[in-house]
């Protein structure tokens, strides 16, 4: 079975979403706050760098 990650990188919150199949659902972000479904945009860009390793 396939599965997809779905990215909205909004301009104050990003969006996350897994497809899987025929099924898709949006990302619980958990932290000491509650649950949310956005978190916060946030982009680093540095000089002669490039891609970020996914860890």
């Amino acid at each position: 079975m396939a599965s997809a990650l779905g990215i909205d990188f909004g301009t104050t919150n990003s969006v996350l979403a897994v497809a899987e199949g025929a099924s898709t659902r949006t990302v619980v972000m958990e932290s000491p706050a509650g649950k949310a479904y956005s978190t916060r945009t946030a982009l680093s860009f540095l000089k002669g760098s490039g891609p970020l390793p996914l860890r």
